[in-house]
């Protein structure tokens, strides 16, 4: 038993000594007397800070009213309260979550469940007998029939029986305690007649849900039916007709019984899975998986390690053996593992080339294949007197020249006579079979039989490339089996959103990593995730790399840029001005090659003077719209089929009339006479020449590394070409580096050309079509090819209407608001929440050095790109939605943030490790192992600490996450989808805001951890409230005008400054409406479709002006107030000082004290004077020219309001003909 003493308690509350006395702690609760102390919470405490209907739901509970018994008064006073449907609602459900409710409501339904099936059976006997009848006659077995209604039958039972028991018990005892209450005494004969009287209308709902259920219907439906039948039966079995709050109390109490019922379940569920989270004890993760679930996961481990194989040997290079003559390549990588064709009869083939050959040559030709193996088949033929199969099919392989172009077939017996590895690469390769040998726990003796007893030193190449590609496969695919299973055992089968919306319609707000229930279709959407955490720290590092470059300094140079792109491409000696930074490039195309050669895609040869080749924006833009504006009215002449047939022709002179009458935009038709012009070629080349590779694909969406370059810039076509290039060497690396990224980091996982997505497509499309479709979209959008891909895009005119409406509700409502000064406490809910203050605040002590910023590797991914998308980048609208965004302060805020947040994250990495190796058993220790996993996705080994490459990846990936960054997977797939993106245009920081904290608070309360709800009302109370001043100040500058707040001083105003802070302060800004109704209606409206509503307003406007005030100024001035929301919040502000006239400001005051009036009459008449005081007294403070007076709220307006309420209700629901009293 734990003990404490004085000094460990902290002192007492004087200052005499204290005996060194050691108290248990349970002596610590006892107080003088020696009885037990039970510390409370004061009630004025709840009183404050409690809705009332949380009040309602526990004073009408049994808890509530046993408590009421006890003391002779309820516990909360909620005299005057008049709740809402919503609020009756879960007033009821709150009720049957209070400690003695669920036991009942839990215990009698246990009880009711056996004794109400008895008396059930009997009634459903004959209607078995007569459905099974039914079945029969059309046409369906009756032993099968029999078996059908039987399983039916007690899917009904069950749920009648348990509901039936649940509600009566607690029915029950409910009416004896009301009767303890109201009367002093127990009419024991009456509860037992309520209590039946529930029982048999819960019997009757409960078989609804059960019969609902049986049919397939969703929860929803299911619940829906219980609660009619409820309704229905209870009123009636009381001698009365049903009425409407009838059935809102019927739904909750249904709602609340089957929370009820399920609360001891998920409870339990969730301490069994703290235990296993802490336990030492290793549980097997595939009990919840079918035989079938299990065998296709192994299927798909395979496809995943097959892949990785591939790619590991392909790093591999070889080289020619000394002394091996022929036209063999010198260097090069194994391309393919392939079947060879190959003669029969290799001795007579050889004679048949050398032969042929010599014939040929005094005419000075050469045989081509198909001759040598005509005349070769005719001589074996002829030499055997039988037709016989020429050739045979042998393993081999494909190898491609190391560094240039040239590629060949050959047996893998021929490769590994002329090849073998270097003498490095050799004893990298036997060092693998020795890791994989302890990988795989194999001894001696089973280690030396891979190799056929062959000892490891003189195995030959081929036999341990072999054998080392199937350990390594063996090793990968059981460590990846074993990843999958526990992954999709972590996924639930049912959320809430499928509880409460039924699937079909959760999945639409479900995000794209979540909306699979096949666990093959999981595992890819993680190994999706996987390299998408991949490529976000391949992109942070180059970027890093970029930013610290000498590039930087001659960003925007436009002369010094053009200067060293001919410098770099050799068409100018370098200068040594530009020394530095061609070499930084040729350093930097060496190592990009290098790393494509790691991803297992073939490289084209390799270019010693290389810059990428790009187009301008604006330039591309047209080409992409020019192309597919002609392959809609010629798309067949693209077809390889078609080559030199008059379609051809006819495609060519369509080209070259479209281009020549100018049927083209400008950029397009310009770009493409140049190249015509520059290499001498038809009208109808150059078009193909500058679209190749316009349109992207999900394998290789912008491979300039796999495909040989046909557009050479020289010295003789470098300034015809120039003025449609992009030359700025670092806007090239940059892109470069981010296309280069995508492709490698996702042919590492899924192969060179999606092999394990096409697998997993071909597995699901019977089974599971549409999370088949899911996949396919899922890598287009991983690749990038989904912004090029025609079908998924608007026509070229209505994609540039629509990214310049974007671009300007970007300017207006990010730039012209105050967004940036949200976005400045962004930290304050995303990171602190997670990792703490302290850790926080070591973080950014630690950028005030600027060496150390330099180091940090970070995501930056500007606000303009994350909204709109990456293309449209060349129309202007977009360039000045880049430009505002950058001199609003709003992208600079941003780069901090992510550079806050990655310096944190490096804290809190060092902190987690050093804890859990200190500390490995203890339960922080756990806990941060646990941390690392979640936010970091750093598996600590026990014997070594985290790679460089783990910790950069943690932190670019949590920077991107923490700061929401825009990522398809952690979304609806509807929000990125090109043609649904401006739909969602800013409703996306909300969704990711909220989703970031309930994952947040998910996580740490799975690691027992609640101090993360005190973090988060730190950031609300400190954060908030600096911003919320700091916006209300600008307003009141702007507008010149008192900002006026009527919300709670407690519980209200925490929400409140919480929803001021970061992505939620944002949406605040952007919303900027008083009431509930307006936040619903932002909530389901695009920004745009808003903006046109404000702009008919205008117009409704100024023609009403014009007719009163005739044309003058004051139309003008009363229009342009009523459309200043279009511009944004601040310009909004201004209009309202600078625009609006007297008249207008003081309608608009007149109506704000109206609705503020309202709100505090309700306040009085529900009883919470206090807060209708608080506001009337801040009203009278912002506003003493137009203050309350007593008249306002004496209790003459008071009763006039209630009373007014009143006759507009009876009004409403009187019958048609009943005259007025």
């Amino acid at each position: 038993m734990a003990s404490f003493t004085y000094e460990e308690l902290a002192g007492s509350v004087d200052s005499s000594p204290k005996p060194n006395k050691q108290f248990t702690f349970e002596e610590l609760y006892k107080d003088t007397t020696g009885s037990d102390y039970i510390p409370k919470i004061d009630d004025s405490y709840l009183d404050k800070w409690l809705p009332n209907w949380i009040k309602k739901g526990y004073n009408e509970s049994i808890t509530g009213m046993a408590e009421r018994v006890v003391s002779g008064q309820d516990r909360f006073d909620i005299s005057g309260y008049d709740g809402s449907i919503l609020s009756d609602i879960g007033s009821a459900i709150v009720g049957f979550m209070m400690p003695a409710d669920l036991a009942a409501t839990v215990a009698g339904g246990g009880v009711g469940s056996l004794a109400t099936r008895g008396a059930a059976k009997s009634g459903l006997k004959r209607a078995m007998n007569m459905g099974a009848k039914r079945m029969v006659n059309f046409g369906l077995n009756k032993e099968l029939s029999d078996k059908v209604i039987e399983e039916g039958a007690k899917k009904l039972l069950s749920g009648a029986s348990i509901q039936a028991g649940a509600i009566g018990t607690y029915t029950g005892l409910n009416s004896a305690l009301k009767q303890q209450i109201e009367t002093n005494d127990i009419d024991w004969t009456k509860s037992l007649t309520d209590a039946s009287k529930a029982g048999l209308s819960g019997a009757v709902g409960g078989a609804l849900f059960g019969r609902a259920v049986a049919r397939g219907s969703s929860t929803t439906a299911a619940l829906t039916q219980e609660a009619i039948g409820f309704s229905t039966a209870e009123p009636i079995l009381s001698g009365r007709s049903p009425d409407p709050q009838d059935y809102l109390t019927g739904l909750g109490t249904v709602l609340g019984i089957r929370t009820a019922q399920k609360a001891p379940g998920f409870l339990r569920d969730e301490f069994s899975k703290i235990r296993q989270r802490y336990s030492n004890k290793e549980f097997d993760p595939t009990n919840k998986l079918s035989s079938a679930d299990k065998n296709d996961l192994i299927n798909l481990a395979e496809d995943y390690a097959t892949q990785r194989s591939l790619a590991q040997s392909f790093s591999e290079t070889w080289g020619l053996k000394e002394n091996i003559k022929g036209t063999y390549i010198p260097e090069v990588r194994i391309s393919d593992d392939i079947r060879v064709k190959v003669p029969t009869n290799q001795k007579l083939y050889n004679q048949v080339v050398s032969g042929l050959r010599a014939s040929m040559r005094t005419a000075e030709l050469a045989p081509t294949k198909k001759q040598i193996d005509k005349l070769y088949t005719d001589a074996l033929q002829k030499s055997t007197g039988k037709k016989t199969n020429a050739f045979k099919e042998v393993k081999g392989f494909k190898i491609i020249e190391e560094g240039g172009t040239k590629s060949r077939n050959i047996t893998s017996k021929e490769f590994f006579s002329v090849y073998n590895r270097n003498p490095l690469v050799r004893i990298n390769a036997e060092s693998l079979s020795l890791k994989l040998k302890n990988k795989l726990e194999l001894d001696d003796d089973a280690f030396l039989a891979e190799f056929n007893n062959v000892e490891l030193s003189k195995v030959g190449d081929g036999q341990l490339k072999e054998v080392n590609e199937r350990l390594f496969k063996r090793v990968e695919r059981n460590t990846i089996y074993k990843q999958f299973v526990e992954y999709s055992n972590q996924i639930p089968q049912k959320d809430l959103f499928d509880h409460v919306f039924g699937e079909n319609i959760a999945r639409y707000f479900k995000s794209y990593q979540k909306s699979f229930k096949n666990p093959r279709a999981q595992n890819v959407a993680k190994l999706m995730a996987n390299a998408r955490n991949n490529i976000v720290e391949r992109e942070s590092s180059q970027l890093t790399n970029l930013t610290n470059s000498p590039l930087k300094a001659i960003k925007g140079n436009d002369v010094r840029n053009k200067d060293v792109y001919a410098e770099v491409l050799g068409i100018k000696e370098i200068t040594p001005e530009n020394k530095d930074i061609v070499q930084w490039l040729q350093n930097w195309a060496k190592e990009t090659y290098s790393y494509a050669g790691t991803g297992n895609i073939v490289r084209a040869g390799e270019i010693k003077k290389y810059l990428p080749i790009m187009y301008k924006p604006k330039v591309m833009n047209a080409l992409f719209d020019d192309y597919v504006s002609i392959n809609e009215r010629f798309g067949r002449a693209f077809d390889e089929t078609l080559k030199g047939t008059e379609v051809e022709a006819a495609f060519a002179s369509f080209i070259k009339r479209r281009v020549l009458a100018g049927d083209m935009k400008q950029s397009s038709k310009d770009f493409i006479i140049a190249v015509k012009d520059a290499y001498g070629i038809s009208m109808r080349d150059a078009y193909e020449l500058v679209t190749e590779g316009i349109t992207a694909n999900t394998i290789a969406p912008m491979n300039f590394v796999e495909k040989t370059r046909k557009l050479k810039i020289t010295k003789d076509n470098f300034e015809k070409l120039a003025p449609f290039l992009e030359l700025d060497p670092f806007t090239l690396v940059a892109v470069y580096d981010h296309s280069l990224a995508r492709r490698v980091e996702t042919a590492k996982i899924f192969g060179r050309n999606n092999e394990v997505i096409n697998n997993s497509v071909v597995q699901l499309q019977a089974t599971a079509g549409r999370e088949a479709a899911l996949l396919t979209d899922g890598i287009a959008k991983l690749t990038g090819a989904v912004e090029n891909d025609v079908s998924k895009n608007f026509s070229p005119r209505t994609r540039k209407y629509i990214q310049n409406l974007m671009a300007f509700e970007t300017i207006s409502k990010i730039s012209l608001g105050t967004a940036t000064i949200a976005n400045i406490g962004q930290p304050l809910i995303s990171i602190m929440p997670q990792l703490g203050m302290f850790r926080t605040v070591r973080g950014f002590v630690k950028l005030l050095d600027p060496e150390y910023r330099k180091k940090l590797t970070v995501p930056q991914v500007e606000l303009v790109k994350e909204l709109l998308g990456e293309t449209g980048t060349g129309t202007v609208m977009r360039r000045y939605a880049e430009l505002f965004a950058k001199y609003s302060g709003f992208n600079p805020i941003n780069k901090f943030n992510n550079l806050l947040a990655a310096s944190v994250a490096k804290t809190a990495i060092d902190d987690f490790v050093r804890i859990a190796r200190n500390n490995p058993n203890s339960i922080r220790g756990k806990q941060a192992v646990q941390k690392l996993k979640t936010y970091f996705n750093i598996s600590l080994d026990k014997n070594k600490l985290p790679t460089e490459s783990q910790v950069v990846s943690g932190m670019s990936n949590y920077a991107r996450k923490s700061q929401l960054q825009r990522d398809f997977l952690r979304e609806p797939n509807w929000f990125s989808n090109p043609k649904t993106r401006p739909l969602v245009m800013f409703k996306s920081f909300g969704y990711n805001q909220a989703r970031f904290i309930k994952d947040s608070i998910k996580a740490e309360m799975k690691m027992g951890n609640p101090l993360i709800f005190l973090r988060l009302g730190l950031a609300g109370m400190a954060g908030g409230s600096f911003i919320q001043y700091a916006k209300n100040f600008i307003f009141e500058f702007l507008s010149q005008k008192p900002i006026y707040n009527e919300k709670d001083p407690t519980f209200d105003e925490f929400i409140e400054n919480l929803s001021a802070v970061g992505a939620f302060g944002m949406l605040t800004d952007f919303i900027d409406v008083e009431d509930s109704v307006g936040n619903l209606k932002f909530a389901v409206t695009p920004v745009f479709l808003s903006d046109l509503t404000n702009g008919f307003k205008a117009l409704e406007e100024f023609q009403r002006s014009v007719d009163t005030f005739g044309m003058t100024q004051t139309p003008f001035r009363r229009a342009l107030y009523k459309a200043s929301p279009i511009l944004g919040s601040v310009p909004r502000r201004v209009a309202e000082n600078i625009l609006a006239t007297e008249g207008q400001k003081r309608a608009t005051q007149r109506s704000r004290k109206s609705r503020v009036k309202s709100n505090i009459l309700d306040l009085m008449i529900k009883g919470d004077t206090d807060k209708a005081l608080s506001n009337l007294r801040k009203w009278n403070e912002k506003f003493p020219t137009n203050a309350f007076s007593y008249d306002d709220i004496s209790p003459k307006t008071i009763y006039r309001k209630v009373l007014n309420k009143q006759i507009r209700i009876n009004q409403e629901n009187r019958r048609l003909g009943v005259q007025d009293d």
